[in-house]
């Protein structure tokens, strides 16, 4: 049996849209042989949740949020080799 929910797509969205854009568009539904409404409809939805997983919030105990601001607060620690690193030429300095 398919674990997966039907749902009923009763929600519309119109887009206005250049000449190149719907091209372009067209071409890569045609590369990816689906419709181009299939083909926006899947790329916006990836778009939208990786926007949103981005800016999801989190939480932390107590202790867990002391001890991210005494982080924060600390003095950075002493990386000598990336010190060197970043204040060396590098191999396309003249």
């Amino acid at each position: 049996m398919n674990s997966k929910v039907s749902q009923t797509k009763d929600e519309r969205v119109q887009l206005r849209l250049t000449q190149r854009q719907k091209a372009t568009i067209q071409q890569a539904s045609q590369i990816k042989q689906t419709s181009m409404t299939n083909f926006i409809l899947d790329q916006s939805y990836q778009a939208a949740l990786t926007v949103v997983a981005n800016q999801q919030l989190f939480s932390l105990s107590d202790q867990a949020w002391d001890d991210f601001c005494i982080a924060l607060e600390s003095p950075p620690k002493s990386l000598p080799r990336l010190h060197a690193l970043l204040t060396e030429p590098g191999v396309f300095d003249d």
